[in-house]
């Protein structure tokens, strides 16, 4: 048939399947400035990809250390009188007993705050005191919570928080409906961390109104994990959910590749790569994916990478002869060998956060090789104190023409979609401009083409009769194009021709 074939030896062929919770996803942009010089591999020349390794892991904990949180928790609780009435229902009762139960502790790691009186008070307490104090429906007699100079310590202070309220803020006696609560909350997801509701329908008098639990949470959601725990079955019993995540957002990941070695590439019957010649062999050269891996050393939860899913895929192929190698595999009879995609079986779940209906991708492909080499440079530049200065990549050119991605329901549970990687239709062996070298790095970005603002959701979720000022804040955050998740990306492939 004539196909251009890197010789590859390929190890176990073992179903491997792997399974990756809350990528935080960074955008760092090819002219930035990376700070973080403490990480540099002693192997920098043993390898191309070492130096790849190098970038990435560097990369990795600069954006890391950008989104730390101040150690602690802090937990403001509504003490006004109208909290009566929310706490009245069995099902608050129990909610609000299991979380004060859950973060109540001897070692004082948890503040909390009381509501009321338009003061924030620091409950000064043992956690037994705590404890009763939020329980006891006798301390439920002042009016005004100040939840918006709430809102704004939680903001300033950089802390994971827990704000237990109705929401309803009071201005001179009156209701505010203003959408006072809307600067705070897209302030706090522009640092990169998230915000959940979980919520409880109760009744004042003959008014329906909600009960809110709201996270203000890290990047990898570990409080909302938490809340999640302690409330268990009563998420069935008619608890609510509604997460705002960071613009630079984390998903849900799950592959479905052949071994620990391999990757999303083609593979035929008799598991050879006939099409690119991805090396998968394990050595220091071959595929390599980085978010299943830690990447430094202060790392605190292995398994879980901050950056994008992010593979290196190095091809035994050239660009010019992959795409007769497909047309050749294609015209073979033999269904088993037949091509489907240059990479896929990588599945995403866009539905672990419920602002925006996530439906389109696209891909954004940069010739990577100057910034790269410009980065292996600056590693061999060391001055005569073992020191470097900082690293300011040069621009990256855009490739156009050369990559296609489309997103496919996968057949698993709702809400899991494949990520399909191909070679743009209008590519048929030549380079496209951008690209100096068929040898050069290429970085493809995955990225959020379509996300759409679920704004009825939100108003059903967050409004009542008499009261517009939450549902009108979350609205107007999720129509801010700047916490739109749009050109974020979610998946990163570097790829190389050997």
């Amino acid at each position: 048939m004539g196909l251009s074939l890197y010789i590859v030896t390929f190890y176990n062929q073992t179903a491997y399947h792997m399974k990756l919770k809350y990528i935080f996803i960074p955008v760092i942009a090819a002219g930035s400035v990376l700070a973080i010089s403490s990480i540099v591999s002693s192997c920098v020349h043993d390898s191309y990809r070492a130096k790849l390794d190098d970038y990435i892991a560097i990369e990795t904990e600069a954006v890391f250390k950008a989104h730390l949180m101040k150690p602690g928790l802090s937990v403001y609780v509504d003490f006004s009188d109208g909290m009566n009435a929310a706490y009245s229902p069995e099902l608050s009762r129990q909610a609000l007993q299991r979380m004060v139960n859950t973060f109540t502790d001897t070692k004082g790691k948890t503040s909390f705050f009381s509501l009321s009186d338009n003061k924030i008070t620091p409950l000064s307490l043992s956690q037994t005191e705590i404890y009763n104090a939020i329980l006891s429906g006798a301390n439920y007699t002042k009016t005004m919570a100040p939840i918006e100079e709430t809102l704004k310590q939680i903001v300033s202070k950089n802390q994971a928080a827990i704000l237990i309220s109705d929401f309803e803020e009071y201005n001179g006696g009156i209701i505010q409906q203003q959408a006072y609560a809307k600067d705070y909350f897209k302030e706090w997801l522009q640092k990169g961390f998230n915000i959940t509701f979980y919520k409880i329908d109760y009744k004042e008098g003959a008014k329906d109104k909600h009960l809110y639990f709201t996270i203000f949470d890290s990047p990898l959601n570990n409080l909302s994990q938490q809340v999640e725990t302690s409330l268990g079955n009563l998420l069935n019993q008619g608890i609510e959910k509604f997460a705002i995540n960071a613009p630079d957002a984390s998903f849900e990941f799950a592959s479905s590749y052949p071994s620990a070695h391999q990757g999303g590439n083609y593979f035929g019957s008799n598991g050879e790569d006939l099409i690119s010649g991805v090396v998968s062999d394990g050595s220091k050269e071959a595929f390599f994916s980085y978010s299943s891996e830690p990447l430094y050393r202060d790392n605190p939860a292995p398994g879980i990478a901050y950056g994008a899913f992010t593979q290196y895929y190095p091809f035994g192929v050239d660009y010019t002869n992959i795409p007769t190698n497909i047309s050749d595999i294609n015209e073979n009879p033999d269904e088993k060998n037949k091509f489907s995609h240059l990479i896929s079986k990588i599945y995403v779940n866009f539905t672990n956060q419920q602002a925006y209906d996530i439906q389109g991708i696209a891909v954004s492909a940069l010739d990577f090789e100057p910034v790269i080499a410009a980065f292996a440079d600056w590693q061999a530049n060391v001055d005569e104190n073992g020191n470097r200065g900082k690293f300011a990549p040069p621009a990256a050119t855009e490739i156009k023409d050369l990559f296609s991605v489309t997103l496919q329901p996968s057949g698993k549970e709702k809400g899991w979609n494949e990520i399909l990687f191909d070679f743009d239709p209008k590519f048929k062996g030549t380079l496209p401009p951008g690209m100096d070298s068929e040898k050069d790095l290429l970085k493809a970005d995955i990225i959020i083409s379509n996300a759409t603002p679920r704004i009825e959701a939100a108003n059903r979720f967050f409004s009542w009769t008499g009261n517009q000022s939450l549902s009108q804040s979350v609205i107007n955050v999720l129509n801010d194009p700047q916490i739109n998740p749009i050109g974020h990306p979610v998946v990163t492939y570097y790829i190389k021709v050997l």
